[in-house]
């Protein structure tokens, strides 16, 4: 909830993370697509050792986005309650849940960054 001051934005551009943020996939399309390849590796094998894992396996299955974008995806599905994850990272997808990028707190956050950087 705090608000980014300039000098945190300053702190960004001069670590070029600023660049990182600006080049983020965040639109709801894309997002819906992370999800779908998490899903489909869910119902193929379900269980990674960490997200950088599942990143490779679902890149060898035709995923083409970066792992930044995948990270952040793969967050804004955990913050909208859709991704669940278990002990020994055993994942899970709540469909009770309808995706709602508004409820994402990450997504929400990029998308500021991406407007002032």
């Amino acid at each position: 909830k705090k608000a980014v001051t300039k000098g945190e934005v300053r702190f960004i551009k001069r670590y070029a993370f600023g660049d990182i943020f600006k080049g983020l996939t965040v639109d709801d399309s894309a997002v819906k697509s992370t999800l779908e390849y998490i899903e489909r590796f869910i119902i193929l094998s379900g269980r990674a050792n960490n997200i950088s894992e599942l990143y490779e396996r679902c890149k060898k299955h035709g995923y083409e986005l970066s792992e930044y974008d995948f990270v952040t995806h793969f967050y804004a599905l955990f913050d909208m309650g859709i991704l669940k994850v278990r002990d020994g990272f055993d994942l899970s997808v709540n469909n009770r849940i309808s995706f709602n990028s508004a409820t994402s707190a990450t997504l929400q956050t990029v998308k500021r960054l991406q407007k002032i950087l």
